[in-house]
């Protein structure tokens, strides 16, 4: 079981929900449970996801904005009181084909990782790359970094699986047994940061993090 963890904040108004919940209907491989952990919205996020009409849904309703990384650490410990094998963190304004998230879960075990991200694109220039591959600078600190951002989506490396030091949280399965040595993300972290941190604890811990560029 895949448990795919979305975490809201007055999404609504942005009007990016549909296209995300449409991409999640249209899923081929469906052996996952949709959990959306709504972080005290004001906007009408809340009653729009009280009438969605979805299988395998489950919400959560903060009472407070928590946080994007304690709301994901919500998720990791409902992923483990429920047995599941990976959990699947994706942001809502991503869109994405039918085939990602049992791709995702597929690659991460044919490649013994223990985190995965695909290839992304941004929204409004989808003829280039966002994230394919990261590693950390050192020049200013330690800065995440996305080695390829900007590039001609032509120049990625097709169908290869390339290994990060760091990878983005916009997009990102996990083994839970990650979860078993690394408690999650650091919830000091409010916003922003969290997965950069996690991404340095994966690499101490020894484990592998891969982009299947396939996977889009």
């Amino acid at each position: 079981m895949n448990i795919v963890v979305t975490v809201t904040y007055n999404a609504h108004q942005h009007g990016i929900l549909d296209a995300f919940f449409d991409c999640i209907r249209a899923q081929n491989d469906r052996d996952f449970i949709l959990l959306i952990i709504d972080n005290a919205s004001t906007d009408g996020t809340r009653d729009y996801l009280s009438k969605l009409d979805l299988p395998n849904l489950q919400i959560i309703l903060n009472e407070e904005n928590v946080g994007f990384g304690r709301a994901c650490n919500q998720g990791i410990a409902y992923a483990r009181d429920h047995g599941a094998r990976h959990v699947t963190f994706i942001n809502n304004d991503v869109e994405f084909g039918p085939d990602l998230l049992g791709g995702m879960v597929a690659s991460l075990e044919q490649n013994h990782a223990a985190a995965l991200s695909p290839l992304i694109t941004p929204f409004d220039r989808r003829d280039q790359i966002w994230f394919a591959t990261g590693s950390f600078r050192w020049e200013r600190g330690l800065s995440p970094y996305h080695d390829r951002i900007w590039q001609p989506l032509s120049k990625a490396p097709a169908g290869q699986i390339l290994e990060n030091d760091f990878v983005t949280g916009c997009c990102l399965v996990f083994h839970m047994d990650v979860f078993d040595v690394i408690p999650g993300f650091d919830d000091r972290f409010f916003v922003y940061w969290e997965d950069a941190d996690l991404s340095m604890e994966l690499k101490c811990k020894g484990f592998k993090a891969i982009t299947d560029m396939s996977l889009v």
